[in-house]
């Protein structure tokens, strides 16, 4: 069987294995009873992903888009969390002594999270896979330095059923099976797989084995910062949980204390062709945001022009509009350019995240993907907009421009907007209506961009403005309260006054004695 066959077949695997990412998150316990019976799915279900991600990590490594990402971090938690997490409970249930120990109370070192996980998973599973019931699997850990560098040696020892000498020098080769085994099958990618991932660690892996006596993995990589080079480095911030790849690329997950944002305050469309998915990605997203779903985009096409939409997240591959043209058509409507859109796609290649921030994503995220990945990477696109609607509120000049996070049309309409309000800045009957017939919008299109945009409604953006206008007027100190008051068209002193202290928590002849004290 070729390996062709598998990255063939990779996309058709993506959605279920997608789906198998999103259960194993989901699953709860709610029952004491129904703790075991709960911990052997979760298990089962991230067995099957794993198995499932080394056919795309093979075709990743062949692709030459494997890449290392290393950090400092401690070695031992996280092999003592594979061991416990994924296979003592599997060991019990098949009567397999399972021991794990270390030479040193504590390893802390440079290494990849993600790939040392990838190999141990291997190793074990091939080791519980081959060892019969009754018999032993034993992990040992030695930090050792050899030319200067420290290097961790991990040792997996099994009493399976051995490999034959003939056979020893073959077991790395891709679709090996060991024929000694008729009980069990084997897709001949695990230990193929292992090598490429120990190798791209700068490591070494070797193997001793006696049939029927078991066998002997030993794997040994460098842990010193100075083994890697600067683009293999990957320092993480101490007060983050951890770092998540995906595609390449580094995605730092915060601790989930709290979610951003509360059920109906954004509203989140999701667009996706497989049904099954979309269910599951609805119930996942369904405590955080008002969610609405499309099955393609022509579907989410017309839901957003009819409702107020703040988030897009879409698959890329769909029938009749796909992703690419979704995100393209919203991104160049002044009505809609201002909405979120994050893409999914199984398309791993640099040329497709080229096509995506092309046609204006705020993100690329490919499948599968973790859901807390995609949970964090919305919530920090959100906090990232309010920080700019901040900044706008609380910027003093009128004139203020937009540097980032938002499309050149909306910050058009912005400029603009700012430009009538002044230029009418003393016009008593300026209102939402002018503004939008001024800007060649309806009344609903400008409430959802300013709003979208600056955090306030059209009203308050427009009363906004005329107080900072007034901030400037104030700034000349032969300027007085009752002239700025003519200026900017109020007929009653005290409805500014009460303007003026709801937007800068002080009176204007406040703020004035305060220009001049400075």
């Amino acid at each position: 069987m070729k390996l062709r066959y598998f990255t063939n077949i990779s996309h058709e695997l993506l959605t279920p294995l997608t789906i198998l990412s999103c259960l194993a998150d989901e699953i709860e316990s709610p029952d004491k009873g129904d703790r075991k019976r709960v911990g052997l799915i979760q298990t089962n279900i991230r067995r099957l992903k794993r198995l499932l991600q080394q056919i795309l990590d093979l075709r990743k490594i062949d692709s030459k888009n494997m890449k290392l990402f290393v950090s400092y971090g401690d070695i031992l938690a996280v092999v003592r969390g594979i061991c416990e997490d994924s296979f003592d409970l599997l060991m019990k249930n098949k009567q397999i002594v399972f021991s794990y120990s270390a030479e040193q109370e504590e390893i802390k070192g440079y290494f990849d999270r993600d790939k040392l996980d990838k190999i141990l998973f291997n190793l074990l599973s091939n080791a519980y896979k081959y060892t019969p019931q009754g018999r032993s699997v034993r992990l040992d850990m030695q930090v050792y330095v050899f030319d200067r560098h420290q290097y961790l040696r991990i040792r997996i020892q099994d009493e399976g059923i051995g490999i034959a000498p003939k056979e020893l020098d073959r077991i790395f080769t891709r679709f090996y099976s060991n024929r000694h085994n008729k009980s069990e099958l084997s897709n001949g990618i695990g230990l193929s797989l292992t090598k490429e991932l120990v190798e791209l660690h700068h490591g070494t892996i070797a193997v001793e084995s006696q049939p029927g006596k078991g066998s002997l993995f030993i794997v040994e990589i460098p842990i010193d910062k100075e083994c890697f080079t600067a683009d293999e480095l990957k320092e993480v911030d101490s007060v983050k949980d951890r770092v998540v790849e995906t595609n390449g690329k580094e995605i730092v997950e915060e601790p989930e204390t709290e979610e951003e944002g509360e059920k109906g305050e954004y509203t989140l469309l999701l667009v996706e062709d497989n049904a099954e998915l979309l269910l599951l990605m609805k119930g996942l997203f369904a405590k955080t945001y008002q969610v609405a779903t499309a099955e393609n985009g022509r579907i989410a096409l017309e839901y957003i022009r009819e409702h107020n939409v703040d988030i897009v997240v879409s698959d890329i591959m769909m029938p009749e509009m796909d992703g690419l043209e979704l995100c393209r058509t919203i991104k160049s409507d002044v009505a809609t350019s201002h909405i979120i859109v994050v893409l999914l796609t199984a398309r791993i290649s640099t040329e497709n995240q080229i096509s995506s921030y092309e046609v204006g994503a705020d993100d690329y995220i490919p499948k599968p993907f973790e859901p807390k990945v995609l949970k964090v990477r919305l919530a920090s696109l959100l906090k990232q907009r309010r920080k700019i609607q901040t900044e706008f509120k609380n910027n003093p000049k009128a004139g203020l421009i937009l540097h980032t996070g938002f499309t050149s049309l909306d910050e058009q309409l912005i400029e603009k907007a700012l430009k009538i309000v002044e230029e009418n800045i003393s016009d008593p009957k300026l209102d939402v209506v002018t503004l939008a017939d001024h800007l060649h919008v309806s009344r609903s299109t400008l409430s959802r961009k300013i709003k979208a945009i600056t955090g306030q409604t059209p009203l308050d953006f427009i009363k906004d403005i005329k107080m900072k206008y007034a901030c400037r007027m104030l700034e000349n100190k032969t300027v007085t309260v009752a002239e700025v008051v003519i200026a900017l068209g109020y007929s009653d002193h005290k409805h500014f006054t009460t303007s003026f202290k709801e937007v800068f928590g002080i009176t204007p002849s406040e703020y004035q004695k305060k220009l001049k004290t400075q």
